[in-house]
């Protein structure tokens, strides 16, 4: 594994409203560069779904369910940011 000097530009959003969050593993992701979505069911609980840009990078996480899912640090941490344009509130771990 190669250690990196630089940030990365991780980001996470959360809808409350619909109990979902994405982890933006890009600092921008423009509208439809996401041109693969693989979907991880994640029974009785909610859904991973995997955005892949067309050259079959990782671009970003949604989940749904995410209280279910995720860490509780991890949506403490976006709960204490402000609201984001969104709606959503959003959050950028150190």
């Amino acid at each position: 594994m190669q250690a990196h000097d630089a940030p990365v530009p991780l980001r996470i959003t959360f809808d409350p409203d619909s109990d979902a969050a994405y982890v933006h593993l890009q600092s921008t992701i423009a509208a439809g560069a996401a041109v693969k979505t693989v979907s991880i069911d994640v029974e009785k609980v909610g859904m991973v779904n995997l955005d892949f840009d067309e050259e079959g990078r990782l671009l970003g996480v949604e989940v749904v369910g995410a209280r279910a899912l995720l860490p509780r640090e991890v949506l403490a941490l976006v709960d204490a940011r402000a609201q984001g344009p969104d709606g959503g509130t959003a959050a950028t771990p150190p």
